[in-house]
């Protein structure tokens, strides 16, 4: 491993105005990889326009490329083991690549922790799902954004969680990632244009939407509400993994930055969808 000065030295040289200088700057810290980044950091802060411009772009591309292999890691589990909670992190990342998973992690960990006292007592899974969603939504006031569409901070997990608002898949992520750590069975249902969640292990079928005040209803109410314009209806009520959950979040994320024509995100999100549904391919 070179040494931090030897990086520091071959990072000022990123100012350089000879491209065939900068091409083989380029080179040498994509191959070192995560150890050339504390040095591309403080660049950034350069007086130098120049230096912090081509830094922060290094810096961006060096990130994302951490990023990729993290995702293949990710993408390599069984829907059954899909580490949710590490995915929605490394979506965040595309936005915020120095978060935390703590920045996640926390949070979910404190809301399941002002919900554990109030399930005392209560045995069966449905009555505890209704203490959950009378903390999220009636005491916290986690609710969809208006504007999600146009909002890319609403599929973000971290600054959900901070607002207490977000897009419907990112707000039944909470749901679930909270019911996790309560010990309560909820997975995921894919309907053609929205996701719910549905208590499993319960004496009969209840399903919750968090987008619409988390409220738990059974079967008949969900096929009347959300499934009315389509033939047969209960045909269209699929199990969704917490795979199927990230991928609706990254779609939703691609459209918006393809509506405002942010190529460069709008691409790194397709390579992320390509990564997180290439096991899908593969069967």
């Amino acid at each position: 491993m070179p040494k931090i000065s030897e990086i520091r030295a071959l990072v000022s040289l990123l100012a350089d105005e000879d491209p065939r200088i900068t091409d083989m700057v380029w080179e040498r810290l994509s191959g070192m990889g995560a150890d050339a980044l504390p040095a591309l950091r403080a660049a950034c802060e350069d007086t130098d326009p120049v230096l912090r411009l081509r830094a922060r772009h290094a810096l961006d591309i060096l990130a994302f490329e951490r990023l990729e292999d993290d995702l293949r890691d990710i993408a390599e589990a069984d829907d059954i083991d899909f580490p949710l909670e590490r995915a929605f992190h490394a979506l965040d990342q595309i936005e915020y690549p120095e978060l935390h998973l703590d920045r996640i992690r926390r949070p979910l960990d404190a809301l399941a922790e002002r919900i554990r006292p109030r399930l005392a007592g209560k045995r069966r899974p449905a009555d505890r799902l209704e203490e959950m969603h009378l903390v999220l939504h009636r005491d916290l006031r986690f609710a969809p954004v208006s504007r999600a569409a146009s909002d890319p901070e609403a599929f973000f997990l971290h600054r959900v969680l901070e607002r207490k608002a977000g897009a419907p898949v990112l707000l039944a992520a909470v749901y679930l990632l909270v019911a996790r750590r309560l010990g309560l069975s909820l997975a995921g249902v894919s309907l053609p244009s929205h996701i719910l969640l549905r208590l499993d292990g319960g004496e009969t079928e209840v399903f919750v939407d968090p987008a619409r005040g988390g409220a738990p209803f059974g079967r008949r109410e969900c096929v009347q509400t959300y499934l009315r314009d389509y033939f047969p209806r209960d045909a269209y009520v699929h199990a969704a993994s917490g795979r199927d959950l990230v991928i609706r979040g990254v779609r939703g994320l691609m459209l918006l930055y393809a509506r405002v024509q942010d190529r460069m995100r709008s691409r790194r999100l397709g390579r992320v969808l390509e990564i997180l549904q290439a096991r899908e391919r593969a069967r």
